[in-house]
């Protein structure tokens, strides 16, 4: 079993509600200049480094019991929404997360600079840098591009910057700008993984992604 997903960084302790409770993990900011990673595997059996290692570019750091990644039953019921506890966003398409309107053309503005806009004003606490979208091309085919730009609300010529230049066409899809977002109240956790408090890869405001999965018998 495999998985990976994106989150906002915190600075404080994470509880990473994957769905079960991972052989090994790693965690890569994706935003810094120093792309500082961790890097844990339950073969990491040596008290020096049973919470694995952290990579900050200047450093290698060996983590200690309590200092890095552990594994993390689930089971908990959220009383109030949390952005300690992050789980699936269980709303992944964003298209009606919009003030008025849906938002379901896109109109190519400037191929060089791959930017151009879509028809209705984004919601910007659900979707920007890091949002997936989909557009039916010139032959009807559904193509993935990454967001990596948006200013504004998207609606206006050239306020939207993909991956690569997109033919004008219907949205068939518009991701949030990450995969895992904080557990909504009433909602009884998945199992996954603890993550210590670090300000180096889960910094506060930092887009993160993580890999986790388990081994082979």
């Amino acid at each position: 079993m495999k998985t990976s997903g994106t989150f906002n960084g915190t600075g404080a302790v994470l509880y990473v509600c994957c769905g079960f409770k991972p052989d090994w993990v790693r965690i890569q900011n994706i935003e810094s200049t120093s792309l500082e990673a961790i890097e844990w595997s339950t073969s990491m059996r040596s008290a020096e480094i049973i919470a694995g290692i952290k990579d900050t570019g200047s450093a290698t750091t060996e983590l200690t019991l309590g200092n890095g990644i552990a594994h993390y039953s689930g089971g908990d019921l959220i009383t109030a929404a949390s952005t300690s506890y992050i789980v699936k966003d269980p709303s992944p398409d964003k298209r009606n997360a919009v003030p008025a309107g849906t938002i379901n053309q896109w109109t190519l503005g400037n191929y060089t600079n791959k930017t151009g806009n879509w028809n209705a004003e984004c919601s910007t606490t659900y979707v920007g840098e890091g949002s997936r979208i989909c557009i039916r091309n010139l032959q009807g085919y559904p193509v993935m591009y990454l967001v990596t730009a948006v200013s504004s609300n998207g609606e206006a010529a050239n306020e939207v910057t993909l991956s690569a230049a997109a033919p004008s066409g219907e949205i068939l899809f518009l991701s949030g700008m990450y995969d895992y977002i904080g557990a909504s109240a009433g909602i009884v956790t998945p199992a996954g993984f603890i993550l210590a408090a670090d300000s180096d890869v889960n910094a506060s405001g930092e887009m993160c992604m993580f890999e986790a999965g388990t081994y082979n018998a």
